[in-house]
């Protein structure tokens, strides 16, 4: 998220493309862009040149911001909000999504693209792991093990 470039963005495609010297396993993939956000970016970006960053340091825009600077600050954001840090970090928000989206009505191989899983069983294990499959199981979308 830090190493983002302007470049990296395809609106028009609704996605935005992970390289594969940032992304995770050092792989090149894709995230989606969910149309809700799609022209708040797409406003956004109409300023920049395609080898910004995203996030740039300190308004030099040939430099990113540090890997720490998003924990660090969200953890600063929850402290003035009066919430425990100790159990909501930056991430637990990829969590709290997987489990509304599910509860939306998503199915699971939904779920696996836009989490970036290349197995199934990784993100039935996540579900299994964050207590939710009871919201696949209801609908009888949640595998027999």
């Amino acid at each position: 998220l830090t190493q983002l470039l302007v470049s990296d963005f395809y609106i028009d495609e609704n996605r935005i493309l992970i390289r594969k010297e940032v992304g995770k396993g050092r792989r090149q993939e894709y995230a989606i862009i969910p149309d809700t956000f799609v022209e708040t970016l797409r406003t956004y970006l109409k300023s920049k040149k395609s080898t910004d960053y995203l996030f740039p340091r300190n308004n030099d825009k040939s430099k990113h911001i540090a890997t720490n600077f998003l924990p660090v600050k969200h953890r600063k954001i929850l402290i003035k909000l009066g919430i425990d840090t100790s159990f909501k970090k930056l991430y637990s928000w990829k969590n709290t999504g997987a489990v509304h989206f599910l509860e939306a009505g998503g199915s699971i191989l939904e779920l696996q693209r836009l989490m970036r899983h290349k197995d199934i069983e990784t993100t039935m294990g996540y579900i299994r792991d964050l207590g939710a499959e009871h919201l696949l199981a209801a609908r009888g979308r949640m595998p027999k093990w």
